[in-house]
C-alpha cells in the first residue's frame, strides 16, 4: 500500500462512532467517509483542544510518528483520540512514542482481529491494524472493543497533564 489515501472502512468506522461521536478529523481527503464534526486543512498545525468529542486520526502512514506525538500531546492536554495504525511492534516509533513508559502514551490499543480492507485498496494490506487511544475511559475503550481483537490496557505511573 504505497499510496497515502486510503480511506477508513464503515467496520472501523462504525464501532468507533458507536464509542464516541468523531468530532475532529485532522487526516481528510476528498474521498473520506469519516464524518467529523470538524476537518483540518493542516492537521499537524491545527487546534485539536476545540474538539468536542473525539479526535480520529487515520495518519499517512509514510511518516505517523508526527501524528502520534501530536496525539499524545493533545491528550495531555485532555482531548480525547484515538489512531489507526499499523500493528507494527518492530518499529522506532511503537516504542518510542505510542507505548513509551518516560512519556505520555496511549492508555489502550486495539489489535484488529482481521486485516483492514482499506476503501480505495485493491485488497487488504500485508498488516494487521491497531487502533490506539489516548483518553480518560480506557476501560470503556476496552469493554466496548474487545468484541473487534485484543485490547491491551497500558497504566501510567503518573497522571500528569491529565484532566
Amino acid at each position: 500500500m504505497s499510496n497515502d489515501h486510503w480511506n477508513t472502512p464503515p467496520e472501523v468506522l462504525d464501532p468507533i462512532r458507536a464509542f464516541s461521536a468523531i468530532a475532529l478529523d485532522p487526516c481528510p481527503n476528498a474521498s473520506s467517509i469519516v464524518g467529523a464534526d470538524r476537518v483540518c486543512e493542516d492537521g499537524l498545525a491545527e487546534n485539536w483542544n476545540e474538539a468536542a468529542g473525539l479526535v480520529f486520526v487515520n495518519p499517512p502512514y509514510s511518516d505517523v510518528t508526527p501524528w502520534i506525538r501530536r496525539a499524545a500531546g493533545e491528550a495531555a492536554r485532555g482531548v480525547e483520540v484515538a489512531v489507526l495504525l499499523p500493528a507494527d511492534t518492530s518499529t522506532r516509533w511503537f516504542h518510542d512514542d505510542l507505548v513509551a513508559r518516560d512519556k505520555h502514551h496511549a492508555d489502550a490499543i486495539l489489535y484488529y482481529r482481521r486485516r483492514i480492507r482499506f476503501l480505495g485498496a485493491k485488497g487488504s494490506p500485508k498488516f494487521p491494524s491497531l487502533l490506539a487511544y489516548f483518553g480518560r475511559d480506557a476501560a470503556a475503550f476496552r469493554d466496548h472493543f474487545s468484541p473487534h481483537g485484543w485490547v491491551v490496557w497500558l497504566k501510567r505511573r503518573a497522571r500528569r497533564g491529565r484532566k
